[in-house]
């Protein structure tokens, strides 16, 4: 019994000595890269005759032993504490092939004899913590890039490594201390647009194997640089009226293209300029004027004074007549760049005299023709080939030519002297009649002033007749009454008149034609008439001027007014705008509006003053823009020169023929909106 207690009392001792007995680790870092060192620590160990002290790394299921140490090593009477110096997770010192297979989630587990600890899990990484900047987003060539690098290894440890870059630019450097900075030039002729830069950056064990590794990608953009303006012109040498098609290219630093505004300038041999803002990489087209300057005319282009270049082209000296007819009366005027010396052909009834023409540049001449009363029919032999033919009612003795211009001076001297003699008439008149009233009695005054009387009225009937006989005949202009048309043009409803006389210092100038046929005017309110005119005004902006006759209302687009030459582009425009608003208003109002539009264009030599536009027809671009309205049934009618002209605008039409002559329904343009801003512009500008 005695010894059964004794054993009793020394299993209890035993049993509470090992219920006491408790292993401890050290718990480690939440996160470890590559390379770090890893520190174990313990305590509680108690030894044994048999058995290891093993202390195990845990990765991803896979146990990797960090040390192994007999338990005899270890006192079984005491708690021991034990520390491995460390570890570095590295293949030599973990003595494993691929670190590859501890990256991931891991702990780790000591054992001896039946005690164990394990500690809290945490990671292994190769991944890094990167700040990489760039000093800006855009570029321009020729211009650096810097790099600003900050690298940490994940558990905030400063790295020390290096790193690669790719793509756009292929380099080394050295990170010292997490830290390193990069500057990259970039060429001149860089593509533009959107870049990518490749980052890599790492650092190495000490046999150069990579350890931890992380890539980073960043976007710069750089900027299309203007580098080169050319400007390309269609002729070196043109006529007068001739159109001259000028290219401005605007290159970047590879050569391509760059869709900006370029201003050009024109400068005449007399150096007045002319400048146009342009589109670049498209064509330009400027039509020149009969008596545009002769000589070279140079070509200057600029782009927000960065770039210039300068180009030139020649008009040839070409002199050119226009003839006017005003009954008996020819006007001969040269509206050409040069002077004119020739001989004219003038046939009148067949019979043909000739004109020595000389005139300067600008200069006009009058001639009046005579002939027996009757009609005849004239025709000019013109300087250009052409052969121009009138009709007019002359009188005379015999068929002749006076030239106005010149002053004989026979007549001069003639006149002048016939003036002296009026003059010393009237001052014996005076005389006599001074001595007179001077001298002699009362009866032989009145007998004096009586015959003095006589005297005078004889010598004043003598006078009168003279006057009669040498008056100059005087032709009497018929004078036309002023057609107050269809629309009371006020300055509510537009600012530009045209109004049709004979004008002769003016140029001749291409333009377009709108005219509107109403054909059920008499029926047509005053209402209707005032509705009529805002939609004109709606259609064409009122950058037109208004001619109404009888039943016609002529809209000319005319450079003067609208201040460009692309006047086809904004009568086509403006013509369907017209279209669409009077069929609307048709189809709201009982009181419809008949009507038909035509559309021609040709020269008119016009003269702007103030708000009213004076022209002469020639030919016949306002007449046979009028015959295409009356061919109109509620359509728009393009004559064949207009649509001719303008082929590359229209998307969709319909041929018609009328009389043997073709003319053309416009149905659709084709769309340019992007040009639209321009054509607001041009017309702002007025």
């Amino acid at each position: 019994m005695k010894y059964k207690l004794i054993f009793t009392f020394l299993s209890l001792i035993f049993l509470i000595n090992f219920s006491l007995a408790q292993l401890t680790i050290s718990e480690p870092e939440e996160v470890y890269n590559l390379g770090d060192k890893l520190y174990v620590s313990l305590e509680g160990i108690r030894g044994s005759d048999e058995g290891n002290l093993n202390i195990d790394l845990v990765c991803n299921n896979q146990n990797y032993n960090l040390l192994r140490i007999s338990a005899r090593a270890f006192s079984k009477d005491r708690d021991q504490y034990y520390s491995i110096p460390y570890k570095t997770l590295t293949k030599e010192d973990l003595e494993i092939n691929n670190l590859q297979e501890i990256v991931g989630t891991c702990k780790i587990i000591a054992s001896i004899n039946s005690l164990q600890a394990k500690t809290k899990e945490f990671k292994i990484t190769e991944k890094l913590d990167l700040n990489v900047k760039l000093n800006k987003q855009k570029y321009n060539p020729g211009e650096e890039i810097i790099l600003d690098i900050q690298a940490n290894k994940m558990n905030n440890e400063l790295l020390n490594g290096f790193y690669e870059t790719s793509n756009f630019y292929s380099t080394k450097g050295e990170i010292i201390q997490g830290i390193s900075q990069l500057k990259i030039n970039i060429v001149e002729n860089q593509k533009f647009g959107n870049h990518k830069l490749n980052i890599k950056i790492y650092d190495l064990d000490k046999n150069s194997s990579i350890l931890n590794q992380d890539n980073i990608q960043l976007e710069f953009y750089i900027n299309q640089k203007p580098t080169k303006l050319e400007i390309s012109i269609s002729k070196n040498e043109i006529n007068p009226e001739e159109q001259i098609r000028i290219y401005p290219s605007l290159l970047d630093q590879t050569n391509n293209n760059i869709n900006n505004e370029i201003l050009v300038t024109l400068e005449s041999p007399t150096k007045e300029s002319f400048s146009y803002n342009i589109q670049s990489n498209e064509f330009f087209e400027i039509n020149t004027s009969s008596n545009s300057s002769a000589g070279i005319w140079k070509v200057y282009s600029a782009y927000e004074n960065l770039l210039s270049k300068e180009a030139n082209f020649e008009i040839k000296e070409l002199p050119k007549l226009d003839y006017f007819f005003e009954g008996s009366t020819l006007i001969i005027k040269n509206n050409g760049n040069s002077p004119y010396n020739n001989i004219l052909n003038l046939s009148i009834g067949g019979e043909i005299k000739k004109l020595d023409i000389s005139l300067k540049q600008g200069e006009q001449k009058t001639y009046t023709l005579y002939a027996p009363d009757g009609e005849y029919d004239i025709a000019i032999d013109s300087n250009n080939g052409e052969t121009i033919q009138r009709s007019a009612f002359l009188t005379g003795n015999a068929i002749d030519i006076k030239d106005e211009n010149k002053v004989s001076w026979i007549n001069l001297n003639f006149s002048f002297l016939w003036i002296l003699l009026i003059i010393l008439i009237v001052g014996l008149i005076f005389y006599f009649r001074y001595k007179i009233s001077k001298g002699g009695s009362s009866i032989k005054k009145d007998s004096n002033k009586k015959m003095k009387s006589d005297s005078n009225e004889h010598f004043f009937n003598k006078i009168k007749k003279w006057f009669i006989l040498t008056k100059p005949l005087k032709r009497e202009n018929q004078q036309k009454k002023d057609n107050e048309g269809i629309i009371k043009l006020t300055p509510n409803s537009t600012a530009y008149i045209a109004k049709s006389s004979l004008v002769l210092n003016a140029d001749k100038i291409m333009s377009t034609i709108i005219s509107i046929h109403l054909k059920n005017l008499e029926n047509l309110g005053e209402s209707t008439l005032e509705q009529l005119n805002q939609i004109i005004k709606d259609s064409t902006d009122g950058k037109v001027a208004i001619d109404s006759k009888e039943n016609f209302i002529n809209l000319i687009f005319s450079p003067l007014i609208t201040k460009t030459f692309n006047n086809d582009s904004l009568a086509l425009s403006s013509s369907l705008k017209l279209l669409r608003l009077l069929n609307e208003f048709n189809k709201t109002h009982s009181n419809k509006i008949d009507f038909g539009i035509g559309v021609n264009n040709g020269d008119l030599v016009s003269l702007r003053k103030q708000n009213i536009l004076e022209y002469t027809t020639i030919e016949d671009t306002i007449s046979l823009a009028q015959k295409t309205s009356t061919l109109s049934k509620q359509d728009v009618l393009l004559t064949s020169k207009m649509r001719r002209k303008n082929l590359g605008e229209i998307k969709k039409e319909q041929r018609l023929t009328f009389q043997g002559k073709d003319f053309y329904k416009l149905e659709e343009l084709k769309d340019k909106s992007k040009n639209q801003e321009k054509l607001k512009d041009l017309l702002n500008r007025v």
